[in-house]
C-alpha cells in the first residue's frame, strides 16, 4: 500500500468572496452529505445506492446489494479522499461509520496491533444480526 503526503484542500464557491479553511470545511461537509444521501439512480445504475444506513447503530456501511463496478470503486475512493481531507483540515463530518471500517483500514495498512474482526464488530455494524448469532452460539440443544 502506497501512502503519500497530502496537501490541504483549497476551495472556493463561484460568486462568493470567501476563501480559506472555513470555505474548505464547508465544501467538505456539503460534498460528503451529497455522497452519503445520494438518491437512487444518481451516480450509479438505476436503483443502486452506495450506502446502507442502520438506524439502530446510526452508522453507514457499504450497500449490500451494490454491484461492484469501476464507477462504484471510484465513488468509494472519492469518499476516502474527502475523509482524509476532513482529517487534514480538522473538519467534523456528519457521517458515522462503525469502528470496524477503521480497523479494517488499519489492518490493510499493516497495523499489527489491530485485532481481527469479531462478534463485537458485527454487533456494532448489525446489532440484530449479532444478537441472533450470539443466541445461536449459546444454544445448547443439538437440534440445530
Amino acid at each position: 500500500v502506497k501512502v503519500t503526503a497530502a496537501r490541504r484542500l483549497a476551495a472556493h464557491f463561484l460568486r462568493e468572496r470567501g476563501r480559506g479553511l472555513g470555505v474548505a470545511r464547508e465544501f467538505l461537509a456539503l460534498t460528503m452529505e451529497a455522497f452519503m444521501t445520494a438518491k437512487n439512480g444518481q451516480h450509479l445504475e438505476e436503483g443502486q445506492e452506495l450506502w446502507d444506513y442502520d438506524k439502530e447503530s446510526r452508522t453507514f456501511w457499504f450497500a449490500e446489494d451494490l454491484k461492484a463496478s469501476a464507477q462504484a470503486l471510484q465513488l468509494f475512493r472519492a469518499v476516502g479522499v474527502l475523509m482524509a481531507q476532513a482529517l487534514l483540515t480538522g473538519t467534523r463530518l456528519q457521517v458515522s461509520f462503525p469502528t470496524l471500517l477503521y480497523s479494517l483500514l488499519l489492518r490493510h495498512l499493516g497495523a499489527v496491533s489491530v485485532a481481527p474482526p469479531g462478534l463485537a464488530d458485527l454487533a456494532a455494524l448489525r446489532p440484530c444480526l449479532a444478537k441472533g448469532l450470539q443466541e445461536l452460539l449459546a444454544y445448547e440443544k443439538d437440534d440445530v
